[in-house]
């Protein structure tokens, strides 16, 4: 009888849980665009399972002036916990950003919104996913 409410409630407990994946987003480096290190460059990311902010908090110094700009941003993985009840398939997401941004040749800094979306896979051919974030043209040419 022990055994059998012990099976029962392990069942449970592995019935409440969630497996967990992620998702890696990377921005995409242009020449002569830098990222300032003095604003934080937000992202949120929406999922069927809820909602995660982050934020870029490294990269590589711009050679230049590397105490106030990155010339690129360190990808940044958010875990998604996924509940095990979840049918096996793709599920769409969607990653929102502000990113702080100056063109060095033009001496041009400006705030812009870039957005990516995907599919997250779940289940057996699960695998993290990676979403690129393109940065806007701050000037046209």
């Amino acid at each position: 009888m022990k055994l059998l409410a012990a099976l029962i409630m392990f069942g449970m407990a592995s019935a409440s849980a969630s497996s967990s994946t992620s998702v890696r987003v990377e921005v995409e480096a242009k020449p002569n665009l830098t990222f300032s290190r003095g604003a934080s460059s937000g992202l949120t990311l929406t999922t069927p399972w809820g909602t995660q902010q982050a934020s870029f908090r490294s990269g590589t110094p711009y050679e230049p002036d590397p105490e106030h700009y990155y010339s690129r941003l360190d990808p940044v993985t958010l875990r998604v916990n996924v509940p095990t009840v979840t049918k096996p398939g793709g599920y769409p997401v969607s990653l929102n950003t502000v990113l702080y941004v100056c063109d060095q040749a033009a001496h041009l800094c400006s705030v812009r919104p870039a957005q990516a979306s995907g599919k997250l896979t779940v289940g057996l051919n699960a695998a993290p996913l990676t979403l690129t974030l393109k940065v806007p043209k701050l000037r046209s040419s």
